[in-house]
């Protein structure tokens, strides 16, 4: 995946020598539309690369090896290898909490730790733990 570059200018939509307002804000917006799309495909394609990984794994794994199948998943390169990461873990950030919540996920830190399913924990191991 290519993170995209806008450049204002090349939105500008110039008619006869005066900018179309109208028309460059059309124009924008269809470009952010599909930047929006291709973001959420993103966040899909992770959210599925994390369920298919405890389903083939369903127990705690470490953190380093979520995001790194989580990586694995997406289209990276050399080029949007940082991003992509920040991204995982951002993912992981925002789809966990050490309650039973409704999140998807639970991160525990320290021993014993790493990154479990809420679907794959027990019950009763959340009233006592």
């Amino acid at each position: 995946m290519k993170t995209p570059v806008f450049d204002f200018a090349s939105f500008v939509v110039v008619s006869n020598g005066s900018v179309n307002v109208e028309a460059t804000v059309e124009k924008f917006q269809a470009q952010l539309e599909a930047h929006v799309s291709s973001q959420m495909g993103v966040n899909e394609t992770m959210d599925q690369a994390v369920k298919d990984l405890f389903e083939a794994h369903p127990r705690t794994l470490s953190m380093p090896f979520v995001i790194n199948a989580i990586l694995a998943s997406l289209e990276m390169t050399p080029e949007n290898c940082k991003e992509l990461t920040k991204r995982a873990q951002d993912f992981i950030r925002q789809n966990s909490s050490k309650v039973r919540d409704g999140s998807l996920l639970r991160v525990e830190v320290g021993r014993g730790g790493g990154v479990s399913l809420w679907s794959n924990v027990p019950e009763e191991e959340t009233k006592t733990g």
